[in-house]
């Protein structure tokens, strides 16, 4: 089942190397995707002295982007469970076309086997906003400012992403928007009924919170045992032929409960604190009741009858 997931990173200064390693899986990161994964890759609009190599590029970065300044953008974003490696290339590839034709590029598909025994991919795309315009430049020059008058004399020029927060808010859901047509022009092509929405809740016109559950939940013993649970009912019900709407529900009431789970923990936690401190309250009270019962009683003067009075003058 295809899923609607965008996000985007940015790194700094001396961090485009070690997250290019990460997503090629090379040096000390060989190993990082275990043993079930498997990792497609690709780069491209290098400069000459890169083209051979996308690693050279991104150690040119770190070394001559200014200071403080963005060596990477990153595209994250999930492929579609129901495509083979090959028609998910050609999906990230169109990608790259459309919305980066002229931005050095290099990215990764990694492939993993989830708990339902399906494949899950998903793509790392890095990107620099510095933009090819058919002129040389060295790993040196490649990063300086741009020059608008002499182009030749300055660095390559960084796409523009100016405007306000609002301004930039749009462009990136308009971005989402096209990335959803274009995944959903995939489905189609490769004859496939999945569509996906990457509208909000809200858009959807669906009165709930958004539900994220990342795969470190997944990984806590309490909660990937909940999860293997739910794969066996929802297995039994799609066996059963239970439509689409049912097991939406039945997706949503599992992660709600999950997500819940912590939270009704703290909060049976708290109510067993709540109960101790109200017996200690009432330990307390008792004492002082006590305390009160032990004091000496202060007699009342004692009064002499009348006629007593009399007599005694």
């Amino acid at each position: 089942m295809a899923i609607a997931r965008f996000k985007i990173r940015q790194g700094k200064k001396g961090k485009a190397t070690p997250h290019a390693r990460y997503i090629a899986r090379e040096g000390s990161f060989k190993n990082a995707g275990g043993k079930t994964e498997t990792v497609d890759k690709g780069h491209g609009n290098m400069p000459q002295w890169a083209e051979k190599n996308p690693l050279d590029f991104w150690k040119s970065a770190d070394k001559n982007e200014r200071k403080n300044g963005y060596t990477y953008r990153e595209h994250e974003i999930a492929l579609p469970r129901e495509f083979d490696r090959y028609q998910n290339i050609k999906l990230v590839e169109e990608w790259i076309k459309q919305e980066l034709p002229n931005n050095p590029y290099q990215y990764a598909i990694h492939t993993k086997m989830g708990m339902d025994g399906k494949r899950q991919p998903h793509v790392h795309l890095m990107f620099s906003e510095r933009e090819q315009d058919g002129i040389q430049r060295d790993k040196k020059q490649f990063f300086k400012r741009a020059n608008s008058k002499h182009p030749e004399k300055g660095g390559a020029k960084k796409a523009s992403n100016i405007g306000t927060y609002t301004q930039r808010q749009k462009r990136t859901q308009e971005q989402r928007y096209r990335l959803g047509d274009l995944i959903n022009k995939h489905l189609e092509i490769n004859g496939f009924d999945e569509r996906i929405d990457m509208r909000t809740l809200e858009e959807q016109g669906i009165n709930r919170e958004p539900i994220n559950i990342d795969r470190k939940d997944l990984e806590k013993p309490n909660i990937k045992e909940k999860y293997q649970q739910y794969l066996e009912i929802k297995k039994d019900n799609q066996t059963l032929n239970v439509n689409d709407k049912t097991l939406e529900k039945i997706n949503t009431d599992f992660i709600n409960r999950i997500k819940q789970e912590d939270l009704n923990k703290a909060n049976e936690e708290l109510k067993k604190w709540e109960e101790e401190q109200e017996s200690l309250n009432n330990i307390m009270a008792e004492f002082e009741q006590w305390e009160k019962e032990q004091e000496p009683q202060q007699q009342e003067p004692q009064q002499i009858p009348k006629q007593d009075r009399e007599f005694s003058r």
